[in-house]
C-alpha cells in the first residue's frame, strides 16, 4: 500500500473522529491525540473500529492500547506494519 495514501486516510480518520477540522495538517501530525486533542477511551475505540474497517484489517488485541495510539506517526506504523503483514500473506 502506498505510504502516502496510508497517512492522508489516516489523517482523514483522525480529523474526523476528534473533530479536528480546523486544525492545520502539519499540527495535527506533531500532536499528541491524548494531551492536546483530548481524546477519550470512546473516541480511541471509535478511531480502531475507522481503521479496521477503511483498511480492512484487524488490529491485534496486544496493539489495542491508548499509548501506541498516542500520536500520528505512531498509527501510521502500526497500520502500516498490519497492512504489510496482510499482503507478505496473500
Amino acid at each position: 500500500m502506498n505510504k502516502d495514501f496510508l497517512k492522508k486516510k489516516i489523517k482523514e480518520i483522525i480529523i474526523r473522529n476528534l473533530n479536528l477540522q480546523e486544525i492545520d495538517d502539519e499540527i495535527i501530525e506533531n500532536m499528541d491525540l491524548y494531551l492536546d486533542a483530548a481524546m477519550d477511551s470512546l473516541t480511541f475505540i471509535s478511531l480502531i473500529i475507522e481503521i479496521e474497517n477503511v483498511f480492512d484489517i484487524i488490529i491485534p488485541d496486544d496493539l489495542v492500547i491508548m499509548d501506541k495510539f498516542r500520536n500520528f506517526q505512531k498509527i501510521c506504523d502500526i497500520v502500516e506494519k498490519i497492512t504489510e503483514e496482510k499482503m507478505n500473506n496473500i
